[in-house]
């Protein structure tokens, strides 16, 4: 899956009596809420000391800039003192931790039901370039400005391939707080590379302190989440049938629901069957509803046998961004006496 990352340069800004100047890339980050523009972006930047504020300018040709926000207040962000690796999702990972520095400021624990419900929400930059964006309910300080940040939920908002792909030390952190202005493009800017200048509020466009980007919002928020609970069953005919249940990146939380909103304009899937784990792509089947069958000659076309497990990526299709994230998975083929087992 591509996520966005930023595009060019960052022109390193001369800021006299600044200590610490930075500007982070722009955040093209999934829904957090569920309420915020999909064609929405957060910024986020940090000086010591703080100077007032900043103007985001933005244009499309890289002249003529207009001013679209302020940042009004300096972002919690700093670095990773210690690599991030993948964990486990839908529950509390108490293996992993989060070791970083910020330039500035503080966090802070919260008690689990906070977290829960939306507080200590971060975005940690991954190594493949794309972000996930996790909680944390603990919070130590161990250092001038470094944290022990544990008792995580991670790849909240659909970024399980983000938090697979790790993070190495040096990666950018950003607590996602009310600091971070949104920023809406528009749905007919998405996908449009343009030019950005972060600049000390009231300082010209072009002062020797205003920071220079080329960053495209390509609709983070709009990418379907990855199915789950892939079962793969054997029929006595030989026939495989495939289930799985789709998740929603809209009004997703309510417990009392029978099932969560579609989110889309139309059901639809690609379920792509592969060679092995990571390997080609063996077939390709486009769907309308969470079950799929694969038949015998299919199978036998494609393996010389029935397979005894399954390895595929499968994914939910928007009508505005194509693929949403992936389910990755081989999974066991049960037959139908013996009851599938999910992934």
């Amino acid at each position: 899956m591509r996520l966005p990352i930023v595009c060019g340069s960052i022109r390193p800004p001369r800021w006299p009596g600044a200590a610490i100047y930075r500007v982070r890339p722009l955040l093209d980050l999934p829904l957090l809420k569920g309420d915020e523009p999909v064609s929405a972006f957060r910024a986020a930047a940090f000086a010591r000391p703080w100077l007032g504020g900043m103007t985001v300018w933005c244009s499309a040709s890289g002249a003529g800039f207009e001013a679209v926000s302020d940042i009004s207040e300096p972002a919690t962000m700093g670095e990773l003192s210690g690599a991030l690796f993948a964990g486990p999702t839908g529950r509390w990972d108490e293996i992993n931790e989060i070791w970083v520095t910020l330039y500035g400021g503080n966090l802070s624990a919260r008690a689990d039901l906070d977290a829960l419900a939306g507080a200590n929400a971060a975005a940690v930059l991954c190594d493949d370039g794309s972000r996930e964006v996790m909680q944390f309910a603990q919070a130590e300080l161990v250092g001038t400005n470094a944290w022990r940040l544990s008792r995580l939920l991670r790849a909240q908002g659909g970024t399980e391939e983000s938090m697979t792909a790790g993070a190495s030390v040096g990666a950018a952190f950003v607590l996602l707080d009310t600091g971070l202005p949104l920023i809406d493009v528009g749905w007919d800017r998405l996908s449009l590379p343009l030019s950005w200048r972060v600049v000390p509020t009231d300082r010209a466009i072009d002062d020797d302190a205003a920071t220079s980007l080329q960053f495209a919002v390509d609709g983070v928020a709009l990418r379907p989440f990855s199915p789950v609970h892939v079962r793969v069953r054997r029929e006595t005919s030989g026939d495989v049938t495939l289930s799985w249940i789709r998740r929603t990146r809209l009004g997703g939380d309510g417990w009392e629901q029978v099932e969560v909103p579609l989110g889309e304009d139309a059901e639809a899937y690609e379920l792509e069957i592969l060679a092995s784990a990571g390997g080609t792509v063996l077939r390709t089947l486009s769907l309308t509803s969470p079950e799929a069958n694969y038949a015998a000659a299919d199978q036998i076309a494609d393996f010389g046998v029935l397979p005894n497990e399954i390895s595929l990526s499968l994914t939910q299709i928007s009508a505005h961004v194509g693929r949403g994230s992936a389910r990755r998975a081989t999974v066991h083929v049960w037959y139908s006496e013996t009851g599938p087992t999910p992934d």
